[in-house]
């Protein structure tokens, strides 16, 4: 037998040997990743629950909501006192105001870095809160839902089953819909704490 061909065997060998290996640990490097993902994502909209709780627990008021639908709330209101309300100890959340009530620039997470805060009904299917059917109307509870945008397919599907356990875009603490720009990305929304008025 000849020394170099064996030796060409033993290469062999250990190569398919580091490839398998490279594999395996590229696979848990990657779930490792988004394990990561969630958890930054689901802290960061822990954090904006406890914003909107401490501004309530101030000022003893919702935060003001505005649009027809009264869905959208002026999300300006927990980084500065524009509107002037009583108790107010802000700023509640390290974000940049911006030119809308409604939004919350330079947050850490989705690849547009904004934030927006809807009140929606609990109890009720939908996919997006932005419409009058599904506004507080004392007919279900009512509760704060932060928004931010926009997020992979595999991404929110993949938060859906950790928070609500099963894999549908209008039930849960968990929703998302498409986001109207960039396609094939979605925005969710992210149950936060019970409104004030119901």
């Amino acid at each position: 037998m000849k020394k170099g061909a064996m030796f060409g065997l033993d290469a062999r060998i250990a190569l398919a040997i580091f490839g398998a290996l490279s594999v395996i640990s590229g696979a848990a490097l990657y779930s490792a990743i988004q394990e990561s993902k969630i958890i930054q994502f689901l802290a960061q909209h822990d954090e904006y629950a406890k914003a909107i709780e401490a501004y309530m627990l101030d000022t003893g008021v919702d935060l003001k909501s505005g649009n027809t639908a009264g869905v959208s709330v002026h999300a300006k209101s927990l980084v500065t006192n524009y509107t002037s309300v009583d108790g107010w100890k802000g700023p509640y959340l390290a974000a940049e105001e911006s030119t809308s009530i409604y939004e919350l620039k330079g947050i850490p997470i989705g690849s547009l870095k904004h934030l927006f805060i809807k009140k929606a009904r609990e109890g009720v299917a939908w996919d997006d809160p932005d419409f009058a059917a599904n506004a507080c109307n004392g007919s279900k509870d009512c509760f704060y839902w932060t928004e931010t945008n926009c997020y992979e397919k595999s991404f929110v599907e993949n938060l859906d089953v950790r928070i609500d356990g099963t894999l549908d875009a209008d039930e849960g603490r968990f929703r998302y819909s498409v986001c109207s720009s960039p396609n094939a990305m979605y925005k969710v929304y992210y149950q936060a704490v019970r409104t004030i008025s119901q």
